[in-house]
């Protein structure tokens, strides 16, 4: 699952979810946000960039398991 598709999915289920890039260091996602807290942060490195969408969406369904019923 692309980034945008996994931003579009939880935006779809009104789950707050983030990511942060750092130059050549990768990027970060998380669920949740400044607010109400975050609930999971993982780092992808460069080479693994293309795994935090569908990550995103993973880590969404085991926290918030009624939104993906």
């Amino acid at each position: 699952m692309t980034l945008d598709d996994a931003i579009a999915t939880l935006y779809g289920r009104e789950i707050n979810r983030g990511c942060e890039t750092f130059w050549d260091g990768g990027i970060k996602v998380s669920i949740g946000d400044i607010m109400n807290g975050h609930h999971s942060e993982t780092m992808f490195s460069r080479d693994n960039m293309g795994k935090a969408g569908q990550r995103l969406v993973d880590e969404a369904a085991r926290l918030f398991p009624k939104a993906f019923q």
